[in-house]
């Protein structure tokens, strides 16, 4: 085979095999004339022409690639700076909630205490109007007996 001259081509359709190695679509492949004949309807035969134009085309798309990974490289560094600020809004979140929690607490204690008071309070209300009702027997039994303890 060493003496048959190659030429170049494309695998189009379908990978071919050749001596072992697989070559996919869209991949270079060196054949010689008879193997080409054989293979025919999955080549395309890539000229001098073709294949520097097909340089300049992957160069234009490598340059597009790199365009759009430098921009995605670009978001994600945003995007790196706004998840960041979000983390900190919400670590000042979480310790604003912390201190309303302790401040609630303290309201809850204060209205125990609060309640406390206001049942003895009541209790002590109720105590004096017990008090009050009986004082007035009090004194008209007093005046009752001072004035029987007179006529005798």
């Amino acid at each position: 085979m060493s003496n048959k001259e190659l030429a170049t081509y494309v695998v189009k359709k379908s990978a071919i095999r050749k001596d072992g190695k697989i070559h996919r679509i869209g991949r270079k492949i060196d054949l010689d004339a008879e193997e080409a004949a054989r293979l025919e309807e999955f080549l395309d035969p890539l000229d001098a022409g073709d294949e520097a134009e097909a340089g300049d085309e992957l160069k234009t798309v490598i340059t597009g690639l790199e365009s759009k990974i430098e921009a995605a490289y670009a978001e994600i560094g945003e995007r790196a700076a706004t998840i960041i600020s979000l983390q900190f809004q919400l670590g000042e979140r979480d310790s604003t909630i912390t201190s309303l929690n302790s401040q609630l607490a303290n309201r809850e204690s204060d209205l125990e205490e609060l309640t406390s008071e206001l049942k003895t309070l009541r209790e002590t209300v109720a105590s004096l109007e017990l008090q009050l009702a009986e004082a007035p027997k009090e004194k008209t039994e007093s005046k009752g007996k001072a004035e029987k303890g007179g006529k005798k």
